[in-house]
């Protein structure tokens, strides 16, 4: 009876469990397609993503670019709520609106007292806050780059972020400012309308308007130099203050910008102008230009909220574009990558995975419940078909292999853990497997998020990595057996964990099958792991003209080596048992995330990719909480050994 009445408790835990789960899933969905939702009730300028800009030497859609720069801002690649891009068109378009965007994360607030602002509790600030403190931001700027780059303090390496990204930010709210009226016409200067042609009831013009009448400000021109300067009217003042105003322009690096959208051919090469940079190389022969007027038609329908108008422009520029340079200039469809972007593949996987792990962490718990064992499956497998396609489409969309920078390595072995830990469920069940698999999918889907910073992951690779064949064999060889270590040393930390809790003699099956599965997955890591390394060392051979140089990545990878070798032979050979090569997996498991990720991010080396100390102090965090759980349970276990010998 009181057996019934526990299986019937542990019953309700679990339905409780699931339905709560799925219900929280389906909030997540809701409320992404409520936000799209909500896009669609005001004007948007989303149809502003497809686009192309060259960009860190990509050709990539404006809704990439929009998010990759909110990200280098705030943190975030929507802004309350809102597509990033909407949030360009009105840095692009009205940047006077845009002033008061809260998108400057400044994460030190020291930062905010040395500019003389407020502080923010969230962090984040608009552009008429930081306005204030420009001057104090360019004095501390200058200060810290007088100092050589490894000797920048927390604070200066902060400042030199925000001066960055002020600078980019005033960059792009100027790059269509020469469509916003800017030269005041004044009324007490006499026949100054009727030469320039200007409207009685006008006012105000832009740049563009100036430059389209510079005919008739240089015939004025010509007839002032005739005269003495004692001679020059208040009217031949007003035309020199215009003709000055327009070499002014011309001439202050507008042609710097960063927002290369339009594209030229010169002598059969390809090259990329920002809309400053196009009307100052071809000055006065560029005013009845399609670029100009597609321009000019998205600047005032933005303004007006014209939606039809403003698509309209935006579909009328992409074909222009595409139609013109079409024979000379590879332009692929922004399609596949605007859907990977609005789907967001890597985030669906993560909640699918941790969903996956938290019932694992049930039918381990507790006896195993068929039906939660078949949705945890169900579940694992959606999230292995979801990391794989996104996967594919980032194949598709960059034209290289699978695997090429770091971010990559994390998603792939991602995906490879969670299809060797199917595989192992398959061949064992038990629920080993799900959480091996689901473990393994947070935990590198997580690091891909934390250790990209604020760039684009499709990036341009460096001339040393572009060759197809060692990027398919050795990254790909070398990160199969990252991922076979890396489970085995998941199966160790739940080997510890049964053993600790469990009483004596108890839970010796399912002991038994994690250490085969451990030992399994180490024979799958190290058979990668020196084919990889081997692999590794022709290309370097091929690359560098030696094979082997004792480079910290290296080296990394022969102590993986080394030590998975002692782990299998001393186990074969009886020298330890199930509980030694767990405990050993979850050494192996630390050995591969210092030689993986410390290693690639320590700035040492011919393998690195740059410090972060946001990866440095994650690797710390995650070292330190190896050791701690290694103490506790190995620990605990031997003092349980002792007792029961008693």
């Amino acid at each position: 009876m009181i057996h019934y009445r526990i299986m019937k408790y542990k019953t309700c835990i679990i339905s409780k469990i699931m339905v709560y789960s799925f219900y929280i899933l389906f909030l997540l969905i809701t409320h992404s397609i409520l936000a799209q939702k909500s896009d669609r009730l005001s004007f948007r300028a989303d149809e502003l993503k497809r686009i192309i800009i060259m960009d860190d030497g990509r050709k990539k859609p404006l809704d990439t670019y929009a998010e990759n720069l909110l990200l280098s801002y705030s943190g975030r690649k929507r802004y309350h709520s809102r597509p990033a891009v909407e949030w360009l068109a009105k840095v692009l378009f009205a940047p006077q609106y845009a002033a008061d965007d809260t998108v400057f994360l400044i994460n030190n607030p020291q930062i905010a007292d040395a500019l003389g602002i407020i502080p923010q509790k969230k962090r984040r600030y608009c552009f008429s806050q930081l306005h204030t403190g420009i001057e104090k931001l360019d004095i501390l700027y200058k200060q810290a780059k007088e100092k050589k780059k490894e000797n920048y303090t927390i604070f200066e390496n902060e400042i030199i972020r925000l001066h960055s990204i002020i600078d980019d930010y005033q960059q792009l709210s100027s790059t269509f400012n020469f469509l916003s009226p800017c030269f005041e016409i004044k009324e007490d200067v006499p026949g100054l309308k009727e030469t320039l042609c200007i409207d009685a009831k006008k006012n105000t013009l832009s740049y563009l308007e100036i430059l389209e009448r510079n005919h008739l400000i240089s015939s004025v021109l010509i007839s002032i130099q005739k005269k003495q300067r004692s001679e020059w009217t208040l009217y031949d003042h007003y035309i020199l203050r215009i003709a000055h105003a327009i070499f002014t322009r011309q001439h202050t690096g507008h042609s710097a910008y960063p927002f290369n959208i339009i594209p030229i051919v010169e002598n059969n090469n390809e090259i990329w102008l920002c809309p400053w940079g196009f009307l100052n190389k071809y000055s006065v022969h560029c005013l009845n230009s399609a670029e100009i007027r597609y321009f000019k038609a998205l600047y005032d329908a933005y303004n007006k909220k014209d939606q039809s108008g403003f698509n309209n422009a935006v579909n009328d520029y992409c074909a222009y574009c595409r139609i013109r340079y079409s024979n000379i200039i590879k332009y692929q469809d922004p399609g596949i990558e605007l859907l990977y972007n609005r789907i967001n593949p890597f985030f669906w996987s993560i909640v699918l995975c941790g969903i996956t792990l938290l019932f694992s962490c049930i039918l381990l718990t507790f006896s195993i419940n068929k039906q939660l064992y078949i949705i945890s499956i169900i579940l694992l497998i959606m999230g292995f078909i979801i990391t794989g396609s996104g996967i594919v489409a980032r194949m598709i969309i960059t034209g290289h292999p699978p695997v090429t920078t770091l971010y990559e390595t994390f998603i792939f072995v991602s995906w490879a853990s969670i299809a060797l830990g199917l595989l192992l469920e398959l061949f064992h069940g038990k629920a080993f497997g799900l959480f091996a698999a689901s473990a393994s999918g947070c935990i590198f889907l997580y690091f891909a998020v934390n250790f990209t910073g604020n760039k684009d992951t499709m990036g341009m690779l460096a001339a040393v990595l572009n060759n197809r064949f060692w990027l398919i064999t050795h990254i790909i060889t070398i990160s199969l057996g990252y991922c076979g270590c890396c489970c085995a040393g998941i199966f160790g930390h739940l080997y510890l964990v049964q053993k600790f809790f469990s009483a004596q003699g108890h839970d010796s099956r399912k002991l038994e099958a994690i250490s085969k599965m451990i030992y399994g997955a180490l024979l799958f890591g190290i058979l990668f792991t020196v084919t990889g390394t081997l692999l590794g060392g022709m290309w370097a051979d091929q690359s560098w003209g030696r094979f082997w140089g004792w480079d910290p990545k290296e080296n990394g990878a022969l102590l993986v080596i080394l030590w998975t070798a002692i782990l299998l032979h001393t186990r074969k050979a009886n020298l330890i048992q199930n509980f030694g090569i767990a405990t050993g997996a979850v050494i192996t498991f630390i050995t591969v995330i210092f030689s993986w990720i410390g290693v690639n991010l320590s700035g040492v080396g011919m393998h690195s990719y740059g410090f972060t100390s946001t990866g440095a102090i994650i690797v710390i965090f995650f070292a330190l909480f190896e050791i701690l759980f290694l103490l506790i349970t190995v620990t605990g276990i031997y003092i349980k050994r002792k007792q029961d010998s008693k």
